[in-house]
């Protein structure tokens, strides 16, 4: 019986402790989070509020980590090295030279 209420507790801490470290985890990307700004008109980047970016919003949402794009050939296309993504910003979908680059 000392044994299972041991067990009992030692399991209870354990979980208590992941419970917390979870509850801390999700507070500190929650505070990292809140300083980007999402941004639908560039294929899902974000930047941060100070103008600078664009970082890869997969990195972000997905591994909780701020990442930033490499630049392309391309002005102002951007791919994210980890994820395979690539991001246009707005300025650069509507030039008459990426009509034919970007399917619909």
């Amino acid at each position: 019986m000392a044994e299972t209420a041991k067990w009992a507790v030692e399991n209870g801490l354990r979980l208590v402790g992941d419970y917390f470290r979870k509850l801390y985890e999700n507070w500190t990307f929650e505070k990292l989070r809140r300083e980007f700004i999402y941004s639908k008109e560039d294929d899902g980047a974000y930047w941060r509020k100070d103008g600078t970016g664009p970082y890869c919003g997969t990195c972000l949402d997905v591994d909780h980590r701020v990442t930033l794009p490499v630049g392309g050939a391309t002005r102002g296309v951007y791919s994210c090295p980890l994820h395979d993504t690539t991001h246009w910003m707005r300025g650069t979908r509507e030039g008459p030279t990426t009509m034919y680059l970007r399917r619909p």
